[in-house]
């Protein structure tokens, strides 16, 4: 919705046409309608994925510059509204992907924006329109890869709910702006957030990765229908994410434990650890609905007053995948 002129820098861009619509919608409210407004929901960022990975500073510039054009619609701050982002659909490029990915964190740390990433993998979702078996998991045919299917992008919305709540009630207690007019001043640590996070691979031989997760109140991993034959995960055999070497994709991932995984890779490495990166997912790939390793929050139970799904209905009780990597893991020689 910005506006590109012939200033490089894009941080200094305007508005452009579809900007300016939303700003003339919103001007229409009343303000208290506008101050139920309680987060600014960034679900992917299409043609932002077609970049090249070099332009990261470029696109966190224009990130930046349109969350401010955004709230300055609004007239709040950042510390009253906070911005939810999710991870990029695998659609367009490996490099502008994996760029968007690596930015992202970038932006979230910065406290003065308030971000935060609400939906850490998109990839395990299905084309709109594609023929899916949901006793295998596979695709039979591709559908359009351009956008989600009405499942997903409800399901997506679904499990960004937890980590968007948790944002705005953190927002609202640190300004005393409660746009929701709950009396609610925490939420359980036992009620699910987001997925696991991978916090270290351990190269045990040349094909044999040992990738060990760190959960979020949740107590085991789940490793289903295609995700046994170890779809999503890849290593870059020497190279970078800006100079890519050899991507090795997997042919299997089996649980080891509650916090381990072993994915085996259908070709052998040939460079040292310190050259090898881990990602899920490479890239642009897809991992199709139901095939990514998750962990069990669905069978866990919940604390009293906070079971979404005995109040709504069980399609509120998903497992949460693991999530994406922004940034590579290095490989190590060390099991820890």
């Amino acid at each position: 919705m910005g506006k590109q002129s012939a200033d490089p820098n894009p941080g200094g861009w305007s508005l452009g046409t579809d900007g300016l619509a939303v700003e003339a919608y919103l001007a229409g409210w009343s303000a208290a309608d506008l101050a139920d407004i309680a987060t600014i929901v960034w679900p992917w960022f299409e043609s932002d994925s077609t970049r090249e990975y070099s332009e990261g500073a470029f696109w966190q510039a224009g990130a930046q510059n349109f969350l401010a054009l955004v709230r300055g619609m609004l007239g709040r701050t950042a510390a009253s509204l906070p911005l939810a982002w999710w991870d990029p659909i695998a659609f367009w490029t490996n490099p502008g992907i994996l760029m968007i990915r690596n930015e992202m964190p970038a932006t979230s740390l910065f406290s003065a924006q308030n971000a935060v990433r609400a939906m850490p993998l998109t990839a395990d979702s299905n084309p709109r329109g594609a023929t899916w078996d949901a006793n295998t998991g596979l695709i039979t045919a591709a559908g359009d890869n351009n956008h989600l299917d009405a499942t997903d992008n409800l399901r997506l919305g679904q499990v960004s709910a937890g980590p968007i709540a948790r944002a705005v009630l953190a927002s609202a207690l640190a300004t005393g702006l409660d746009p929701v007019g709950d009396s609610i001043t925490a939420i359980p640590p036992g009620v699910p957030s987001v997925g696991p996070t991978i916090t270290h691979a351990y190269r045990q031989s040349n094909t044999v990765i040992i990738v060990t997760v760190l959960h979020n109140a949740r107590t085991d991993l789940i490793v289903p229908l295609q995700a046994v034959n170890g779809v999503g995960w890849a290593v870059m055999d020497g190279g970078n994410e800006a100079i890519p070497g050899t991507v090795r994709t997997a042919t299997a991932c089996a649980r080891v434990d509650a916090t381990h995984l072993q994915v085996t890779l259908g070709s052998a490495l040939t460079s040292a650890s310190s050259g090898c990166l881990l990602f899920y997912p490479y890239g642009n790939t897809w991992i199709y609905r139901g095939n990514a390793v998750t962990d069990n929050s669905a069978s866990v139970e919940r604390p009293a007053g906070w079971d979404i799904g005995a109040d709504l209905g069980s399609f509120w009780d998903w497992n949460l995948p693991v999530q994406a990597t922004d940034a590579p893991i290095q490989l190590s020689d060390s099991p820890t």
